[in-house]
């Protein structure tokens, strides 16, 4: 864990929305599809530099993958459509980042 003591560090804890192409071959596999792995390990890949490249532009100072090759969370995720549009959780992450950096300038100015 990292810990400072000059200022407030962001970041979030759990899943984060797949890519259709990945919940799409995860889908598959679940129902027992032959899915190639090379094709499978890709999608991943690329799902979590995605969410990876996201969370450093929102600003927040600790990343994860996202939960983007959890398997385990697939039977929610699979039939679930999202209440709240995919960049909406980008926007409140640029928030959750803005408003640590202004507590920070009070805190320590």
């Amino acid at each position: 864990m990292q810990r400072s003591t000059d200022r407030i560090r962001t970041t979030h804890v759990g899943s984060l929305a797949r890519p259709p192409a990945l919940l799409d071959l995860m889908k598959a596999a679940a129902a027992g599809q032959q899915v190639d792995p090379a094709e499978r390990a890709e999608a991943e890949r690329l799902a979590v530099v995605d969410v990876v490249a996201r969370q450093r532009s929102a600003g927040l100072d600790v990343v994860s993958d996202g939960e983007q090759t959890k398997t385990r969370v697939l039977s929610s995720q699979a039939s679930y459509t999202p209440e709240i549009h995919p960049t909406i959780v980008w926007a409140k992450f640029e928030s959750l980042a803005e408003g640590a950096r202004r507590a920070t300038a009070r805190l320590w100015p």
